[in-house]
């Protein structure tokens, strides 16, 4: 059996409604087995949000649907900062709802930490509302990273056949350039290839490196970092026996990787990495989080004020997003 933690996100933008969707979908989509959702939030939140869509999640309904089950399908654990009231919440970002997202994706953590769950699926969140609460993230990643003290997180994208990791994640594109280290590559692509390995089932993966300039530096005419950072940790891990090639041109290596050449890409920054997972398989992508203790998830895009509360959501990628966590948690082993 395998439970999986749901945090709502960011109570006014669409975490709660794409969380109820997605979980209604799983729930009637899938066989009567042990799997359970666990969705962390505001109980008030999650039955208006329920009415809001017409969607009965009650405990009445869930149990004619799993009936037999030892424990109950989907349930909510009711938790959030002293004074909280969604129905006084405005739209867009606020202190009030940044707090409550930090509350239930800590709560979320914490679960799985205590072995509570086997996992978590994070709704998304607004890290605008997370700096307005005082919690200073640039992002859920390290978030995740500090609370279950992993030595080093990487953020992974999977969707439309690509699996893309980053070297640096959420920063000015001046500060990611020079963050592509030696050091910090090789921690990712030791992490990334360990996780390939254990999670995803591949015995020796093969892990492209992305070059940070335009056509990987093009002999050091556009760039030095490509021949004197990247190609050497390419070496190294060459030398340890692992299938790691690079440095490549980002711009011809996405087309060989999207076609099965390469079991992941490791970009050097943010969107060398998120624009082409996002162009083969926008509104079913996901975020997958590697090095913690535990499988973490996510769907692929943000909060979408523009269209919070009005019932539109496309909850496809936080569907997508809860099948890769119970499909990685069962090949981990770990079911709780």
């Amino acid at each position: 059996m395998a439970t999986l933690a749901i945090p709502l996100g960011d109570p006014s933008g669409i975490g709660p409604e794409v969380a109820v969707k997605a979980s209604a979908a799983w729930l009637a989509g899938n066989a009567p087995g042990e799997d359970r959702l666990l969705l962390v939030g505001h109980r008030g939140l999650f039955q208006e949000t329920c009415r809001r869509l017409a969607i009965d999640l009650s405990p009445e309904y869930v149990e004619k649907v799993r009936a037999g089950q030892k424990q109950p399908a989907l349930s909510l654990l009711d938790k959030s900062p002293p004074g909280f009231d969604p129905a006084k919440l405005s739209a867009g970002p606020s202190k009030e709802g940044g707090e409550a997202a930090f509350t239930w994706l800590s709560s979320a953590i914490n679960l799985a930490l205590r072995r509570q769950a086997a996992g978590i699926a994070t709704a998304p969140l607004s890290k605008h509302a997370l700096h307005l609460a005082g919690r200073d993230y640039p992002g859920q990643t390290e978030i995740l990273e500090e609370k279950s003290k992993a030595e080093h997180a990487v953020m992974m994208l999977v969707g439309g056949g690509l699996r893309v990791a980053l070297v640096t994640t959420h920063m000015a594109l001046a500060e990611a350039i020079k963050l592509v280290t030696a050091e910090r590559i090789m921690k990712t692509v030791q992490v990334v290839a360990k996780d390939l390995r254990e999670r995803f089932a591949i015995a020796n993966p093969r892990i492209a490196l992305c070059g940070l300039n335009p056509h990987a530096g093009e002999s050091g005419d556009f760039g030095r970092q490509d021949a004197d950072v990247i190609a050497p940790c390419v070496k190294r891990f060459q030398d340890l026996g692992l299938a790691v090639t690079g440095p490549h041109p980002a711009d011809t290596l996405f087309p060989r990787a999207a076609k099965g050449e390469f079991d992941a890409v490791v970009a050097m920054y943010h969107d060398q990495g998120m624009i082409p997972v996002k162009l083969a398989s926008f509104g079913k992508g996901v975020n997958v989080t590697l090095g913690l203790p535990f499988v973490r998830t996510s769907p692929d895009h943000g909060t979408a004020w523009e269209i919070a509360g009005k019932g539109v959501a496309d909850a496809g990628s936080m569907r997508e997003a809860i099948e890769l966590a119970f499909t990685l948690v069962r090949q981990t082993g770990k079911s709780l």
